[in-house]
């Protein structure tokens, strides 16, 4: 592992440039054992004698509601969760370099590191963002006062709960500013109609960033990126490592490290989860 931890030391070392792509394995949820996450993201309910998954799936019987406070419940962890250990270190190892960074995760961790937000582009969206489900316009507003609006009226919704008045716990749901109408989070794989403008500017940054490294000496640094977004990090990573003939790729994922015939010769592949191998750098 000495060795390994070197090659990559060295090769962001002798970059020009560093285009990171973090995935899943850096997010909140796949950081956590599961039974810990579960246990996190129901401490407001423990007042209520909920704490476990299997005790919220009894307290609540409606599917509607059960899958919206939920929701509520995982961002507002998401909100609240301050170990950015994993990015401080990316920070370390990019200190001096130029770099930017693409990331899936939508928990809005990374932005709490000591990482320049100026060099982060987040295109799947932004849990502390809300927009409209009918997309009547592409205003995005502040998800977050929301979030923790819901949570300090959970004694009133405990007791909804228990008269199964689902039809008034619909009126805690969020509202779209402009029609009314229902609102959700601007996160990509959470609803049909995602709103791009929360990233789009930034994106434009990005593509301004990565013409200027073309023939250019850059790694490409892919951590746990799986294939739920894979045009994003892991197909885009693969077609520049192929085209730019000064251009590497280490790729770093516990289940998916596999790297195609036409790069390997260019390529690293580490089978390892990434968060845990930043974190033993």
């Amino acid at each position: 592992m000495n060795d390994i931890n070197e090659n990559v030391i060295k090769a962001i070392h002798d970059a020009e440039y560093v285009l990171i792509g973090c995935g899943t394995e850096l997010s909140i949820d796949s950081q956590l054992e599961k039974d810990d996450f579960a246990k996190e993201i129901l401490r407001p309910l423990n007042k209520y004698g909920i704490y476990t998954l299997d005790q919220f799936d009894e307290y609540i019987k409606n599917k509607e509601v059960k899958n919206w406070l939920e929701t509520i419940l995982t961002k507002y962890f998401h909100n609240r969760y301050s170990d950015v250990k994993v990015y401080d270190k990316l920070y370390e190892l990019l200190n001096g370099k130029e770099y930017f960074i693409i990331t899936t995760n939508v928990d809005n961790l990374i932005f709490k590191s000591k990482l320049d937000s100026n060099k982060i582009v987040a295109p799947c969206g932004n849990d502390t963002l809300l927009q409209c489900e009918n997309a009547c316009t592409h205003d995005l507003w502040d998800g977050l006062s929301y979030i923790n609006s819901v949570i300090e009226e959970l004694d009133n919704i405990n007791l909804l709960i228990k008269e199964g008045n689902w039809s008034k716990i619909e009126e805690f749901y969020p509202k779209c500013k402009t029609c009314n109408g229902k609102a959700v989070f601007n996160v990509k794989k959470e609803t049909e109609t995602y709103i791009e403008e929360g990233y789009l500017s930034q994106w434009n940054v990005y593509l301004n960033w990565l013409m200027r490294t073309l023939n250019r000496n850059i790694l490409m640094l892919e951590l746990g990126e799986n294939f739920d977004n894979p045009t994003v990090i892991r197909w885009a990573f693969e077609k520049n490592t192929f085209i730019n003939n000064k251009a590497k790729l280490i790729r770093i994922n516990k289940t998916f490290s596999q790297l195609t015939e036409e790069i390997k010769s260019k390529s690293m592949s580490i089978p390892m989860n990434a968060s845990d191998f930043l974190k033993q750098l």
